[in-house]
């Protein structure tokens, strides 16, 4: 079983940014560092509540846009769980990160680099809500599958067992 994630609002922040801003290089590479850092801790997010709820990770891959933790979790309920916990370690990093950029008085958070690491934080935060929609393999799916199966074993238990 794996949970798998994709990020396209941060691929199109960064390049409207790098467009807009006329932003050099170096600045680019500082907002695809943010947006690998989002991934990766909506993965480590994951991976967390696996090793919490007894479950095994085989396997974690993280690029820029898209990271997948490949998972063996035997109940249904717990993989649930773990399926949110990606995106929620991301809202709540974006979140943090957002506040913290938003008490700096330094100069640089004004510049456009600022700007953009400002818009790159809330397209992670817009990508990791997106992320809990219930199609294909995004996390809210994986959620929900999850949750079907869980109720379904427990009704059929419930059946066996009820005289």
């Amino acid at each position: 079983m794996s949970i798998n994630g994709f990020y396209p609002i941060s691929l199109a922040s960064i390049l409207v940014l790098a467009w807009q801003h006329s932003l050099k290089p170096p600045a680019v590479l500082i907002l695809l560092a943010v947006v690998w850092a989002n991934v990766a801790i909506h993965e480590l997010g994951h991976v967390a509540v696996v090793r919490c709820t007894g479950g095994r990770v085989i396997g974690v891959t993280i690029k820029p846009w898209h990271g997948m933790t490949t998972l063996r979790q035997e109940h249904r309920l717990a993989f649930a769980v773990t399926a949110l916990a990606g995106p929620a370690a991301g809202l709540v990093a974006g979140g943090a990160a957002l506040f913290v950029l938003g008490q700096l008085s330094s100069p640089w958070v004004v510049t456009a680099i600022g700007v953009s690491l400002h818009a790159v934080l809330w397209a992670g935060i817009c990508d990791n809500a997106l992320n809990l929609l219930p199609v294909g393999v995004l996390d809210g799916n994986q959620f929900v599958k999850a949750l079907r199966e869980w109720r379904v074993h427990a009704t059929v238990l419930a059946e066996l067992f009820v005289p």
